[in-house]
């Protein structure tokens, strides 16, 4: 699940102190359920997944997220064309 982002196969550094991994540019689980793609140093992300997905990222982000389509341009990039 998306909650374990950053813990897959994450070794401890110490007894009782967990360790996190940076999370990857591009995160799918087995199932393809949804989708994470993200550039290194962009202040944004792409999210693919059902409708119900979307509809609750927009409900939870509100003004930091908007829909996109296949191929369509994130915002930042189309402002620095």
């Amino acid at each position: 699940p998306a909650s374990q982002v950053g813990q897959w196969g994450a070794n401890p550094i110490d007894l009782n102190v967990p360790r996190a991994l940076p999370p990857a540019s591009v995160t799918w689980p087995a199932d393809h359920s949804w989708f994470i793609a993200s550039e290194i140093d962009a202040e944004w992300m792409c999210v693919s997944g059902s409708t119900a997905l979307v509809e609750a990222l927009l409900a939870e982000f509100g003004s930091n997220a908007e829909p996109a389509t296949h191929g369509a341009i994130p915002p930042l990039e189309a402002t620095e064309q």
